[in-house]
């Protein structure tokens, strides 16, 4: 069980209410997400073998939360190459980005068995970022099929892992999908500290779709709270993100659907049914 002290937990406040100033005062500022996928792309055109692997792999990665589909065709292209390098890691990077693109749309059960595939893969590898993140993966899939016991014993295993912060942005991501299934167990106080932990390590990492991710489960948690005055403060932030990054992308659509679970929280039923619809 982690444990937070006041500190640590006044010190994430601070943190936040400095970013909410940033935010604020920089709204036309160019965040960097698309710029790092041309980036990646332009790389991709000149690499072959593993290389041109791992790359694929990569930019799969960066499309989740932009295009999620997208993000899904360039994992099967890494999977695809992989087979015939016979290459463990790209194989298993990939099997995990597919699972991760099954749970997004909804396919838990072949998410679950993409996942162990890649839990599999990588516990042959011994490689512990992809084996910490992969169990994060899992038990968050495993959470919305209602096994909790399976997917909280998941969640301790990937923090056993990745507790050193060896690999950040995997442990942001357990942090906050450990923390939102604290909160809809109702256990409040301790969602927020692993979502605040979370916020710190991605304002550190300055990825936007990451911080649109965080702000939005911020605001999911205060929401279950009924502290709206919180949740519309993380919601007004992910949506000044979202629009920075000038694409339509599932971050807008999530953006969205916290806004309209808002308005119902607010009684403001009809603006919430016209962003529903």
């Amino acid at each position: 069980m982690i444990y937070a002290s006041q500190g640590w937990f006044r010190i994430a406040l601070v943190a936040c209410f400095a970013w909410i100033l940033f935010v604020q005062h920089a709204a036309a500022q160019k965040l960097r997400g698309l710029a790092k996928i041309d980036s990646l792309q332009r790389a991709e055109k000149n690499l072959t073998g593993t290389a041109h692997v791992d790359v694929l792999n990569a930019i799969a990665f960066e499309w989740f939360g932009i295009d999620d589909a997208r993000a899904n065709t360039y994992a099967e292209a890494a999977f695809a190459k992989s087979e015939k390098l016979d290459y463990t890691k790209g194989k298993c990077e990939a099997q995990l980005y597919r699972g991760l693109y099954a749970r997004f749309s909804g396919d838990v059960k072949g998410a679950v068995s993409l996942l162990k595939i890649a839990i599999s893969l990588a516990r042959e590898l011994k490689n512990k970022q992809l084996e910490g993140y992969a169990l994060t993966q899992l038990a968050t899939a495993l959470k919305t099929t209602g096994n909790q016991d399976s997917a909280f014993l998941l969640f301790n295993q990937s923090y056993k892992i990745l507790q050193d912060s060896l690999y950040p942005l995997q442990l942001s991501s357990l942090y906050k999908n450990w923390g939102l299934a604290r909160g809809r167990n109702l256990q409040h106080r301790q969602a927020r500290i692993y979502l605040f932990r979370s916020l710190a390590i991605r304002q550190a990492l300055q990825e936007p779709v990451l911080l649109i991710d965080i702000y939005l489960s911020l605001s999911e948690q205060f929401t279950l709270e009924s502290r709206l005055a919180e949740a519309n403060q993380y919601i007004k932030i992910a949506d000044s993100l979202s629009r920075q990054l000038d694409v339509s992308s599932r971050m807008t659509y999530e953006v969205n659907y916290q806004r309209a679970v808002l308005l119902m929280k607010e009684s403001k039923f009809k603006e919430a049914f016209e962003l529903f619809n």
